[in-house]
């Protein structure tokens, strides 16, 4: 995130008084300084042509140098800005110019550097500086992270804390010392992965003693006490982070949720499964409680509820949902299923624990002795705790083992059945995308390609959009879209009603179109949805944006924004500009995850030629002083005719 530069004021009370040349340099100085004025190479050439002349005060010469240095920051050409604030700071040593120069090297992820100058700027009394400390440190401590050096990181994150706390609210440190938080709970759970349950602990306390009242560090300290056989101590974290946890009025969705995961750890699983539902019933869309409950639900046997949600999450484009759906296979004994499911998790992430001592599991099954042994141990490299996870969940690798030659043949046997059951029932295409409901589906159709979990949709579960042949020939399809394009409706409309009812997607989005304007049949919204659903159901991306407009309008449908949401979800996940656009709008009010995301769509949907978003992009870039970039996507949008863009742009 980048702060606002902090004007550096400038001495101009004699140039004013000047005569018509004096006049210019005035000018020029007031242009040099004015950090509202959007052109920065206006400035820049402004603030240089001071420098130049060669008729500045020691003073003065700064001020142009300060203030060149923030047009420079603007422009994101930060080594330039650096070394603009270093001639500032040689004559004007003051609190303004060491925060400034801190900015620019924690933009430039210069820590060292810029932990240095924001402690200059404390010193000469800048509170806010203990802000931007606070960012570097968090920052720093994530590059140690990176590094694996534990000490270096773990003193960083909670000099970060530290700072944070005593700094005004300012939006920088209130992220930064939430990223610490994380941070220091992520260095004991790497550690309880490692099997260094005595170093986690240790990091716990030293954590405890920052936030004394966070559930979240009992909870990890009891895992750790858990897994290095210290049960008791175990069971004490876990109650005092329920405690805890109870003691919010009124909760969270969070709360809940860290609740389920409290209880899953202490092997509660009925409890754990409630608390996960109070989440859910607050956040359904929320893909990693769906997980969770799918894990929980998984270990009290409950397969056919834990596979709704695991397909839920992964409609939602989890890939370690497709993991955890995977072990869940396991204990339907459904092996094949199982490993499309490990193997495409693994194809997207060779270190994915989970996968491999599942896949391993599948191997032993088999009988195949030596790839089980070799997947197994290095999942356990990974994570000292799985096969422990793994026997708590119902699958010990015991039970695998033995008698794998009867297991092979069940295993068969199943995808024999699933194989022949689908024939009857599914259509498939090898493009398409992982279905909210897929529970029995053969292993070819419940295969998740793994760039498609990386890229679907970030939206609730829908139904299952079913890719089939078209049987309509194309050169009579053509004729509809022809007599359609140039408002022939009725002769579209004798098209497109038999092809619509055989099965055509695009006839049956055309003829959606027709009852959703009124052209050659009367205008009838609820039909207009009946026929956007069959499209939809279909893969067509314009029709699951068209439906999911409907939702959102409540036109010829119930309101649900949900279900909207649901709809754009799958249509952006074809990189359908509106549908990007739509969603986006949807996600940016929710919580950092989904503004992010909201941003990823918004950009796509701009680089698409989509005018709002553009004009979005060009806001987004304003308000984070990037004017350049906010006048490059201004321009787009009123290439595409925006009326707007062109009021900003000055243009008639």
């Amino acid at each position: 995130m980048q702060r606002r530069v902090k004007p550096l004021a400038v001495i101009a009370f004699a140039l004013f008084a000047a005569p018509a040349t004096g006049q210019n340099v005035a000018d020029k100085w007031k242009q040099c300084q004015d950090t509202t004025y959007r052109n920065a190479d206006d400035r820049i050439a402004s603030c240089t042509a001071i420098i130049e002349s060669g008729q500045q005060s020691p003073n003065n010469l700064a001020l142009a140098y300060g203030n060149r240095g923030s047009a420079y920051s603007d422009k994101g050409q930060y080594d330039l800005a650096i070394a603009d604030y270093s001639r500032y700071l040689q004559t004007i040593p003051n609190a303004a110019g060491y925060y400034n120069r801190a900015r620019v090297h924690n933009i430039k992820h210069n820590f060292d550097e810029a932990i240095a100058d924001a402690t200059r700027a404390i010193e000469l009394n800048d509170p806010k500086a203990l802000s931007l400390r606070c960012s570097a440190y968090a920052g720093k401590a994530s590059d140690d992270e990176k590094k694996d050096d534990v000490r270096a990181a773990l003193a960083d994150y909670k000099n970060a804390i530290v700072d944070c706390r005593k700094a005004p609210f300012d939006p920088l440190g209130a992220m930064a010392q939430a990223l610490s938080r994380a941070g220091l709970l992520r260095l004991a759970e790497k550690q309880i992965d490692k099997g260094d349950y005595k170093q986690a602990i240790a990091i716990l306390d030293d954590t405890r003693q920052l936030m004394p009242d966070d559930p979240s560090v009992y909870h990890q300290r009891g895992r750790a006490y858990k897994y290095g056989g210290e049960p008791a101590r175990a069971n004490d974290d876990f109650d005092q982070a329920i405690k805890l946890l109870e003691a919010r009025t009124p909760k969270a969705q969070y709360d809940h949720f860290n609740e389920g995961e409290v209880y899953a750890s202490r092997g509660d699983y009925g409890r754990a499964e409630a608390a996960l539902g109070a989440s859910l019933g607050m956040k359904p869309d929320d893909f990693v409680a769906l997980v969770a409950r799918c894990r929980a639900r998984t270990a009290l046997g409950r397969l056919e509820q834990a596979l709704d949600d695991c397909n839920a999450a992964i409609a939602r484009s989890n890939v370690a949902a497709v993991g955890m759906r995977g072990t869940l296979y396991l204990k339907m004994k459904n092996y094949e299923a199982a490993l499309t499911d490990f193997n495409a998790v693994l194809e997207k992430d060779a270190k994915a624990a989970v996968a491999l001592y599942g896949r391993g599991l599948v191997k032993a099954v088999r009988g195949d002795t030596a790839g089980a042994k070799e997947d197994t141990e290095r999942a356990q490299k990974l994570n000292a705790h799985i096969a422990a996870d793994f026997d708590s969940w119902g699958l010990q690798r015991e039970s695998f083992e033995a008698g794998g030659v009867w297991k092979t043949v069940e295993s068969i046997a199943q995808a024999v059945v699933d194989r022949v059951r689908s024939t009857f029932t599914y259509f498939s295409s090898t493009d398409e995308r992982p279905a909210p409901d897929v529970k029995q589906r053969p292993p070819e159709a419940a295969k998740t390609d793994p760039k498609d979990v990386a890229l679907g949709p970030a939206a609730p579960s829908a139904p299952a959009p079913v890719t089939k042949p078209d049987p309509a020939p194309a050169e009579v399809e053509a004729d509809g879209v022809a007599a359609y394009e140039r408002r022939d409706y009725a002769a579209a409309l004798r098209i497109f009603r038999p092809l619509a009812d055989k099965g055509s997607a695009s006839a049956q989005y055309h003829l959606a179109m027709l009852y959703d304007d009124g052209n050659a049949v009367a205008q009838d919204p609820t039909e207009a949805v009946r026929w956007y659903r069959k499209a939809a159901e279909q893969a067509d991306p314009r029709a699951q944006y068209r439906l999911g407009q409907h939702y959102a309008t409540g036109k010829g449908v119930e309101k649900d924004l949900d279900k909207a949401r649901i709809w754009y979800g799958w249509a952006a996940a074809r990189r359908h500009p509106d549908a990007e656009f739509r969603l986006g709008m949807l996600l940016i009010l929710g919580n950092a995850e989904d503004k992010t995301r909201a941003k990823e769509l918004f950009r796509d949907a701009a680089e698409q030629g989509q005018v709002s978003a553009q004009m979005l992009m060009g806001n987004f870039a304003r308000d984070a002083r990037q004017n350049e970039e906010a006048l490059r996507w201004w321009r787009k949008a009123a290439a595409n005719g925006s009326t707007e863009a062109k009021k900003r742009l000055g243009m008639p």
